[in-house]
């Protein structure tokens, strides 16, 4: 035997994470040198490997691949840790007497200077924290909550990712009002409290569709049934529509439409399988009419909705589809298409 290949160490890795089960599902790989990869898995987290330079990698929850590289050496165990570098997000308060009225924030937000709440949905509270608006809904749904501001010269109309719950846990948004970054009108996420659907939001924005889709066949029926969170069952099943994959899921969608009738990109995505069969087209444009009328929650969604209507075969209910379209073509103009919710912006001299 070469003595040269009895030269191994072993290397463990520990993934720091609130998703794929506290990280020990979460895939990982390991390249030499050269960057040839080496080792590959979702669940082992002790390599026996030669001696010698390697690059350890995952895709964690912060949407980015985090990287160490470590030297192994002969019969030592090496343990690396990855740990997602999420952005600065404010706790929201213990207590609900903390969140303010929309009259409250009018009153007294000089958090942002330059940001005015002009108003935003009926029962939608908000806590202003060092540069930030933590809002949350507290009363049922009726339709998709939003928030219009009023940034320097433009009037930002923006639909929330949030519903009614429990502030503490799974049901509010942050908006960033802090007057830096002023190329992007506002900036709407979900709050990292919502860890799994905090995950697909910055997997998402960040294009890492493999480990987006990963995650997001296993959380649409965990933010369906176990953590009810019905704004991140919906990205997480449009991550699987942009995958090819949620003809799989037309049950869950069917569930997800007829449970939050409030929110109608459950409607969508449920009408874009029903689409494929012709059977089931007639019902899918009446759907898509129907969420046509409602506040839709994210861009994709809406782009969605416009491509199912225009390109719906001519035999189907055109006077449906053309009604619908009318609607959808008044909102289309002012949409600002790198929001992943949907946002019309309008600014003074627009409005004119």
């Amino acid at each position: 035997m070469n003595s040269e290949t009895a030269k191994n160490g072993f290397i463990e890795v520990r993934v720091n994470s609130k998703v794929n089960y506290g990280g020990l599902a979460t895939p990982i790989e390991i390249r030499d040198d050269n960057l040839n990869l080496v080792a590959s898995s979702s669940s082992k987290r002790l390599f026996e490997l030669p001696v010698g330079l390697y690059e350890i990698s995952a895709i964690l929850e912060d949407g980015k691949r985090q990287k160490h590289v470590i030297k192994i050496t002969e019969s030592d165990k090496t343990i690396v840790a990855l740990t997602p570098q999420l952005s600065y997000q404010p706790s929201a308060p213990e207590t609900l007497f903390k969140f303010l009225s929309v009259k409250n924030i009018q009153a007294s937000a000089k958090d942002a200077r330059d940001v005015e709440l002009v108003t935003a949905s009926q029962n939608v509270t908000i806590y202003p924290e060092n540069g930030f608006w933590i809002v949350r809904h507290y009363e049922e749904m009726d339709q998709v909550a939003y928030a219009i501001i009023k940034k320097g010269e433009r009037t930002i109309d923006a639909s929330l990712p949030i519903s009614a719950g429990d502030h503490r846990l799974s049901v509010t948004c942050h908006i960033k009002t802090s007057p830096k970054h002023t190329e992007q009108p506002v900036k709407v996420n979900i709050s990292q409290t919502r860890s799994l659907s905090a995950a697909l939001e910055s997997m998402f924005i960040a294009g890492q569709f493999d480990s987006a889709t990963k995650l997001a066949s296993q959380a649409l029926s965990t933010l369906m049934n176990n953590f009810v969170d019905p704004t991140g069952a919906t990205l997480a099943a449009l991550i699987l529509q942009k995958a090819g994959k949620l003809k799989h899921y037309q049950v869950t969608l069917e569930k997800l439409a007829n449970d939050f009738p409030w929110l109608p990109d459950g409607k969508i995505l449920l009408a874009s399988i029903m689409m494929t069969k012709p059977e089931q087209r007639h019902l899918a444009i009446e759907l898509a009419h129907r969420a046509s009328q409602q506040r839709i929650l994210f861009t994709e969604s809406f782009s969605i909705l416009m491509s199912l209507l225009r390109y719906a075969p001519e035999s189907d209910n055109t006077a449906l589809c053309d009604e619908a379209l009318t609607h959808i073509a008044k909102i289309a103009t002012s949409v600002d298409w790198n929001s992943i919710y949907l946002c019309r912006v309008s600014t003074d001299e627009s409005d004119a």
